[in-house]
Order: C-alpha cells, then structure tokens, then sequence
C-alpha cells in the first residue's frame, strides 16, 4: 500500500507530474477522503451536504482514474477554517524518527500516508481469512468490495472507498 502524495495533482493528465512509487506497476496506490466539506474542483455540481461523511476526496489528495487504486479516510482540515476532520495515529517524538526504546506519543494527523495504512490494516484481515490468497487476490477482493460514492467518478476514488468488513466476507 502507498501513499499517492499530497499534491492535490492529477498524476493521469499532468505530464510534469511522476510520483514514485505509487505510479509503478504492482503499486496498490492509496488516496484520501474526509468528511469535511470539500467541494471538487471543477466538476462537483452536487450539494456538499447531501454527501455522505468521509466520502469526500481530501483537498490535497493526489488523483487521476489510473493512479489511483483505492480510497480511504486519511483526514483533512476544512478551507476558512472550521472543524478539521483528523485521523489519530502514533507520532515519533524524535523530529518523526523512532528508534528502539524511544517513546512514541499520539496526534491527531492527515494525509495519504493516514490512509495507506488503513488500506493494509484491510489487507491483513482479508489474508488472515483466506490464507491461501496471494497479493494479487488480496488486492482483487480489496477492489471488488469496495464502493465509489454516488456523484463522483473513479478519478478520486480508484475501485472506490475500501470496505474491509465486506472485504473478510467475500
């Protein structure tokens, strides 16, 4: 699982753009959503509020229909201000580097390396039910379960929003 960047790019249209290693060929790239009200730039023509929570692209998520494999929350901070829509996660106290035996404390952070993690969270649960499946399956249940909001198109989303409780059942 990686990462697709913070950039708010469009790594399929932007040819200046190559972000490495997401843009390889077995990558499983990750984008983020939020629950903040994020309006997508230019084609969102739809009522923020009649979208569902966490299912909106994070404003600085990179995207583009090829690149992007899966979506997962990964947080946000809402433009004017307002209530910032975080994920909670450890953070090294070390200036981000932790050693065995330093202390790790916990803050509230977002961006697509939040989501990443979430997506091999689910990827663990699918191969502790089917110990058999290799990445590449893993990868297929974790696509085939997932879901893209209504409104939008796969540029965000990849296969849409992963799901791991219908993922584990597949």
């Amino acid at each position: 699982m990686i990462a697709t960047g913070n950039d708010a790019a469009d790594l399929q249209h932007d040819g200046s753009v190559v972000s490495l290693p997401n843009e390889g060929a077995q990558a499983v790239s990750v984008s983020a959503t939020t629950s903040v009200g994020f309006t997508l730039n230019p084609v969102d023509t739809v009522d923020s509020d009649s979208i569902d929570p966490g299912t909106r692209p994070a404003t600085y998520t990179n995207y583009g229909t090829n690149a992007i494999t899966v979506a997962t929350p990964g947080g946000d901070t809402p433009p004017g201000g307002g209530t910032p829509d975080l994920v909670y996660n450890a953070f090294p106290e070390a200036a981000g580097r932790a050693f065995f035996g330093e202390s790790v404390q916990y803050a509230y952070l977002a961006g697509t390396s939040m989501a990443a993690p979430q997506v091999a969270g689910a990827a663990a649960l699918v191969k502790s039910v089917n110990p058999e499946y290799n990445a590449k399956q893993i990868e297929s249940v974790l696509k085939q379960t997932a879901s893209v909001p209504n409104r939008y198109d796969k540029t965000y989303y990849g296969a849409g929003i992963i799901d791991p409780l219908a993922a584990i059942h597949e």
